[in-house]
């Protein structure tokens, strides 16, 4: 059991370090990749891993062909545990987040693509869990600087 508390602790710290990423590097975005994030996981859930990759990947760029960051950063963050971090690697193997697809579309056996849509699952709930703390704090700090200038108004 020891083991599946660091697995659940590695997700959870790869959840948070991506969460942040794209907070201090895009704070723009962070509201539509919260949106997508808190999503994700029922996504993932009703159309399948392969659906929902497919959809980010499809999404990644808008009609006048601007990059969408917030689809990018997830269709990475997925890709990144998947074949980096997840006890179920050996079935994506390396790559980039574009050739996620491919190699999920390979996969022959249900049992394995069924670990990874699993694992997928928990991954979007770690990243929910770690955007709601994003939020907070970005939140307690607008109020504490809100109570600093009323506090010195006075």
């Amino acid at each position: 059991m020891g083991n599946l508390k660091n697995i659940k602790k590695e997700m959870q710290e790869f959840a948070f370090e991506k969460v942040d990423e794209v907070y201090t590097k895009n704070n723009k975005i962070f509201n539509e990749y919260k949106s997508l994030v808190e999503k994700m996981g029922m996504m993932i859930y009703n159309n399948g891993l392969i659906s929902t990759v497919a959809n980010f990947k499809a999404n990644e760029y808008n009609k006048k062909g601007n990059k969408k960051y917030e689809y990018i950063a997830i269709s990475n963050h997925i890709n990144l545990w998947l074949t980096d971090k997840s006890i179920y690697k050996e079935f994506v193997h390396n790559g980039t987040s574009d050739e996620l697809l491919q190699r999920l579309l390979s996969i022959d056996n249900g049992r394995h693509l069924l670990a990874l849509t699993k694992e997928a699952v928990k991954l979007s709930d770690a990243l929910k869990e770690m955007v709601k703390a994003r939020t907070s704090i970005v939140t307690n700090t607008n109020n504490n600087k809100s109570d600093e200038n009323r506090q010195t108004d006075s």
